[in-house]
Order: C-alpha cells, then structure tokens, then sequence
C-alpha cells in the first residue's frame, strides 16, 4: 500500500534499515500471501530480522499512516479521547516535515498517553 511504501521510505531516511532489508521484507510478504497469511510490512521486517520492534515503532512515528493507525487503536481502547487525538493530529500533520518530530513523540509530549501505551497499541495493530 501506499502506506506502507512511505513507512520503508522513512525507514530507510532513518538509517532503521537499508534498500536491501526492505526488499526483503517486501519479498516475504509477497511469499507469506502466497501461503494465505496476510502480513504488513513492519511484521515482516520484524519476521526477518531486519530491525527491533522498538525501532519500528520509532519510524512508525514518522510516517502518517502508520502512525494515525497506532494513534487510532489508542483512541479506539480508550486510552486517548478522540478529540484531544485529532486536535494534535492536525497539528502534527500540518508541521511533521517541518519541525522532524515524530507523532508519538508529540503524543507523549502532550501528555496524552505514554510510550509504553504507543508500543502496547502498536504491537496489536502491527503484530510483532
């Protein structure tokens, strides 16, 4: 997806992972939907070893979709109210590339949740 192409794009930008590591995980991915499991990208990069899920959070972070996914699944627990997320959303969208913060960090510098519960959401929306 369009998504996950920009997660491996800010992956790679953050020296999380090279080309080559991606083009790995796209390929298992491609072979595990051939077996009739289906994968995301950060599961997969995590399958093959190709970066820790701590660091796959932290590009998470830095890429939209990914990050409103974790974002959502906090809102959607509980944890956040979904006005104060959408609120820092706009926010954070509106100066991202500007300002290089990533939206968790945004989140956990507003006090609206801690980054135990951004890795706790993020393991159930990407699975690890």
């Amino acid at each position: 997806t369009a998504g996950e192409r920009r997660l491996g794009s800010v992956l790679i930008s953050l020296g999380i992972i090279d080309t080559l590591r991606l083009q790995d995980a796209v390929a298992h991915v491609i072979q595990v939907r051939q077996e009739g499991r289906v994968i995301r990208l950060g599961q997969a990069l995590i399958e093959i070893n190709a970066c820790s899920f701590h660091d796959l959070v932290a590009g998470m972070g830095h890429a939209p979709a990914a990050a409103m996914t974790v974002a959502n699944s906090l809102v959607t627990g509980g944890l956040i109210d979904r006005e104060s997320m959408e609120d820092l959303q706009q926010d954070w969208l509106r100066d991202w590339q500007a300002t290089g913060v990533s939206l968790f960090d945004a989140m956990v510098g507003s006090n609206l949740c801690s980054l135990e519960d951004i890795h706790a959401a993020a393991d159930i929306s990407y699975g690890r």
